[in-house]
């Protein structure tokens, strides 16, 4: 796929920015990290084309992807001056990102105060709000994270699952289910421009399953655990097993019965034969219960 990247790019007439950075992105999508510098320090010179913000930011997010983030920090304050372009937004947060990925805190905070500074002055996205969740919840302080997660609909930013999910993982993480539950119930009814609510994927799920069993916590777990049904998705079965080992020890054998039912109607292919084990050994704790 990446050659016939290439050979497509060579066949664009006259060569553009817009096709590199499309070549940029095939070479960074398949980790061929080397080809995508390769590519635009060559590239440029030997075809006439200007690289632009684009094409820029793909090699940010490669250099940081690569882990060369000194390498990225300095494209990014360069860029105005040796190619005289601006870095946006996007830029920033792939920056930010390098910065979450290696624990560098302080030069986070240190280039968000920058974003919103008057040399700056970029306008946060989506992007920028979940990595800055994200930090909030690495440090413990996911109840700040959901507080951030309230503000941006206010600052005229919609919060989008992917920020739910960073939230809500982070609230497990904690212990505070209850609170990681309340943020659940409330993804359907967030505003947003072209409506209303957030749809839950299965990460939701999941992450919400497995703390809930791993607390105790199983009426909200079983909830939880019938919405995956509806969704057709399998939960893992470690984390079913757990939800049937806690019903059976909260006198609830009925209900354990009731999962291993369920399960064996939606788990299928290479799967099955898989879970057949582990309701099998369910199945034992069940009969020791009616004994």
């Amino acid at each position: 796929m990446p050659d016939h990247s290439l050979t497509a790019f060579r066949l664009v007439k006259p060569p553009s920015d817009r096709a590199l950075s499309a070549l940029l992105s095939a070479y960074h999508d398949n980790r061929l990290y080397d080809r995508v510098v390769q590519a635009f320090n060559t590239l440029p010179a030997e075809l006439g084309i200007k690289p632009g913000l684009v094409s820029h930011n793909v090699l940010l997010k490669t250099l940081v992807a690569s882990g060369d983030l000194a390498a990225a920090r300095a494209l990014f304050d360069e860029m105005p001056h040796t190619a005289g372009v601006q870095p946006d937004i996007v830029s920033c947060n792939e920056i930010l990102k390098g910065y979450l990925n290696t624990g560098d805190d302080a030069a986070f905070d240190q280039l968000l105060k920058e974003i919103a500074g008057p040399e700056r002055h970029f306008k946060p996205n989506v992007g920028t709000y979940n990595l800055r969740m994200t930090l909030l919840c690495a440090r413990g302080r996911s109840f700040e994270a959901e507080e951030l997660l309230d503000a941006m609909g206010a600052r005229g930013v919609p919060p989008n699952r992917a920020c739910f999910n960073t939230v809500i993982k982070g609230l497990c993480n904690e212990g505070e289910v209850g609170a990681a539950m309340a943020l659940f119930r409330k993804m359907p009814e967030v505003p947003r421009q072209n409506g209303t609510g957030v749809s839950p994927n299965f990460e939701t799920y999941i992450m919400l399953l497995e703390a809930l069993v791993n607390k105790g916590v199983f009426d909200p777990a079983m909830e939880i655990f019938k919405e995956c049904l509806r969704n057709k998705w399998a939960p893992p079965f470690q984390a079913v097993k757990g939800l049937v080992q806690g019903l059976l020890k909260s006198r609830q054998a009925k209900r354990g019965k009731e999962v291993l039912m369920a399960m064996r109607k939606v788990v299928k292919g290479d799967a099955k034969a898989e879970w057949m084990k582990v309701e099998a050994q369910l199945s034992l704790l069940l009969a020791d219960k009616k004994a």
